[in-house]
């Protein structure tokens, strides 16, 4: 006779270690495709098979289940390759948008030059142009152009410049002594 399976093998958490002796199933696969669709746990889950009023939970349970997250990572990982997204680019990036120069759009007479003769990093920064026609024939030209601040609020974090959060410790990285007294005169 078969070994009869339990709730002990159906995997989960055991001493603080993942255990999962069966392989993803259909349904949690299709989780992993659908979440790289729409990087949504409940409409991945929706879109998997799952019961509609318990979506949010079980995609929240699936982001956490090792075996999906491998996949999913996977997955990204595959789709970072094949558009050839790497650290350098998005870096690249990020210094193009942070260091354009709007004075490089415009001629010497202060004319806007076609974009033709715009750099690459200059016509990656601009996000549009408008012209409008003004009094007595003048041109009233309108150029935006990307956030400079956070571009470089970006690249800043990702060199380690600058830093989201703070650790405050006590002497020698111990915790902080804190002594609370109260004074009734005070009352």
């Amino acid at each position: 006779m078969g070994k009869k399976i339990g709730r002990s093998d159906a995997g989960g958490w055991r001493d603080g270690k993942w255990v999962n002796p069966r392989p993803l199933n259909e349904r949690q696969r299709e989780f992993a495709r659908q979440f790289l669709i729409s990087r949504s746990a409940t409409d991945a889950a929706r879109a998997a098979g799952y019961n509609e009023k318990s979506c949010r939970e079980t995609g929240f349970r699936l982001t956490k289940h090792p075996l999906v997250m491998e996949l999913i990572q996977a997955g990204l990982a595959s789709a970072a390759t094949k558009a050839e997204i790497t650290a350098e680019r998005v870096l690249a990036q990020m210094a193009r948008l942070g260091f354009a120069d709007l004075r490089d759009a415009f001629d010497a007479e202060g004319k806007l030059k076609p974009p033709a003769d715009w750099d690459p990093d200059l016509a990656a920064a601009i996000t549009s142009v408008e012209v409008s026609s003004a009094a007595e024939g003048a041109q009233i030209v309108k150029v935006r152009m990307a956030d400079k601040r956070a571009a470089l609020a970006d690249m800043a974090r990702v060199l380690g410049m600058m830093r989201d959060n703070l650790t405050v410790t006590g002497k020698g990285g111990g915790p902080i002594q804190v002594t609370i007294s109260r004074d009734d005169d005070a009352l």
